[in-house]
Order: C-alpha cells, then sequence, then structure tokens
C-alpha cells in the first residue's frame, strides 16, 4: 500500500521525504529515534505515513547538514 492517499509509506517514499536515496534511507531508518515499521510482506517493511512525516520534519531540524 503506498502512494499519496495511502496511511503508511515505504522505504523509496521515506528516502524521498529525507532527500536522499533509498541506501541512505535505510541506514537512518535504523537509528534511534526513528519510528518502528508497522508490518513487513514480501516487498518489504512499511511505516504509518503520519509518523514518518512528523519524525522527518524533527530530522531535518535535528540535522540541518544533512
Amino acid at each position: 500500500m503506498t502512494g499519496s492517499r495511502s496511511k503508511t509509506v515505504r522505504l523509496v517514499e521515506i528516502a524521498e521525504l529525507l532527500g536522499v536515496t533509498k541506501q541512505r534511507a535505510h541506514q537512518i531508518a535504523q537509528e534511534k529515534g526513528s519510528p518502528a515499521p508497522l508490518a513487513e510482506d514480501a516487498r518489504g517493511r512499511v511505516w504509518s505515513r503520519l509518523e514518518v512525516q512528523a519524525w522527518a520534519k524533527r530530522w531535518r531540524r535535528e540535522k540541518p547538514w544533512r
């Protein structure tokens, strides 16, 4: 379940929100304080869109050099 109307996001969308590569988003998603995935399926992990958006704002504010 992805897309602008979905309540969930996948790693590629997290990368887009953060302005980083998918590989870097994978690393960042494992950092302390990042939201936990809601589930994992054959295509990978999914996160809550609202949680990721709120976290991404904090992440950018706390790490402006990124």
